[in-house]
């Protein structure tokens, strides 16, 4: 208790008009923590939501209706109607997308379709020229549909299964083109005489083959792949070939001089033992 001068008691009152900083005002710090809980929780449901939106698969077309119908489009050997369908599949993913798995066994359809159709050109027409050389674009096309789809090797129908077969059906085009990409791979190399064989034999079809055609051009690269054979069978020393030597000498004479050049770059004349 404080007087004054006069020995008074003096009393301290507070004054309606004192400064808002000297007094505490309650109800502001529950609002505060309100306010700051509810933006922490609205910082954490978007982080969730972030997370949620990246993590969660996308939704996309199992395909099952589409496989089956390609599947028995291509066992009743309907094989354009099957590329063209699964062409169009593959390229439409603006609605509902295409499953990975879905799309990866429709890839698989198309090129076995393609295949397929490659050898069935050439059996269908008898083995012709421009037969084979439609095989052969069939081929090449497939393959790099193969590639453009990342189908690896162990799915795909290998290059001597290819020769094999086209060689059974007379796609001589085909059947060159699919032995030198097995060559180039290491399937087959100089040491196997008997594959060097088959080769020779495929250059003699072919040439003759095209040795016979009414058009210049092509009539001359027959030719030339019948000495490029004759060059491989003295070369590799096969026995008994001498079928390359004797078609020449029937279409030019005995006369080598008069002969077209070899193909020098033939990978697998190019390999063979130096004489």
């Amino acid at each position: 208790m404080s007087a004054d001068a006069f020995g008074k008691r003096i009393v301290w009152e507070r004054s309606e008009h004192a400064s808002p900083t000297a007094t505490k005002k309650g109800p502001e710090r529950p609002m505060l923590v309100i306010f700051l809980g509810a933006l922490v929780a609205a910082l954490v449901l978007g982080v969730y939501m972030a997370r949620r939106d990246t993590m969660a698969p996308s939704p996309c077309n199992s395909g099952t209706d589409i496989v089956d119908q390609m599947r028995g489009a291509i066992g009743r050997g309907e094989t354009s109607y099957a590329q063209r369908t699964i062409d169009g599949q593959l390229s439409n993913q603006a609605v509902l997308p295409l499953c990975a798995s879905a799309q990866a066994t429709l890839a698989g359809f198309r090129y076995t379709a393609a295949m397929n159709e490659a050898l069935a050109v050439t059996s269908s027409a008898g083995g012709t020229s421009d037969a084979g050389h439609q095989a052969l674009l069939k081929w090449l096309e497939a393959e790099q549909f193969a590639d453009s789809h990342a189908i690896p090797p162990e799915q795909r129908t290998p290059p001597m299964t290819v020769y094999s077969t086209a060689y059974s059906i007379g796609a001589w085009e085909l059947t060159r083109a699919a032995f030198l990409k097995g060559w180039g791979n290491g399937v087959a190399g100089p040491t196997n005489l008997k594959m060097v064989d088959g080769y020779y034999a495929t250059l003699v079809n072919l040439g003759l083959q095209n040795a016979t055609s009414s058009r210049s051009a092509v009539r001359e690269s027959g030719l030339r792949l019948l000495y490029t054979a004759d060059r491989i069978a003295r070369r590799y020393d096969l026995p008994g070939r001498g079928e390359a030597r004797e078609s020449l000498i029937r279409f030019l004479g005995s006369d080598e001089s008069t002969w077209p050049e070899a193909d020098l770059d033939d990978p697998v004349l190019a390999a063979a033992p130096k004489t």
